[in-house]
């Protein structure tokens, strides 16, 4: 609402669309995911729409916790996990 209010942004969409698109647009840049690491992928970027951004201490959290919370997701991505956070907090939320 801030950036529409700006002049920043034309239109004003709902925050849930405005992370899907930007969200499909990272993901076109990535590497290759295993379907694993997309299940986990999406479960960030729903709870980025949710909470405005994802921390560490989210994966206690659910749906995280239940599918093998911070363990799991660090077998996963390895030290690619936090970077991937970061990239993820500051591209869909912006």
């Amino acid at each position: 609402m801030i950036r529409f209010a700006l002049h920043q942004e034309n239109e004003l969409e709902p925050f849930a669309e405005h992370v899907q698109k930007r969200y499909q647009e990272w993901l076109s840049k990535q590497k290759k995911f295993t379907e694993e690491q997309l299940h986990w992928l999406e479960m960030i970027k729903e709870h980025i729409v949710g909470s405005l951004s994802i921390e560490k201490d989210d994966f206690d959290l659910v749906p995280f916790k239940p599918e093998g919370g911070l363990g799991k997701a660090y077998q996963l991505f390895g030290e690619e996990l936090y970077s991937i956070m970061d990239e993820l907090n500051e591209v869909l939320a912006a």
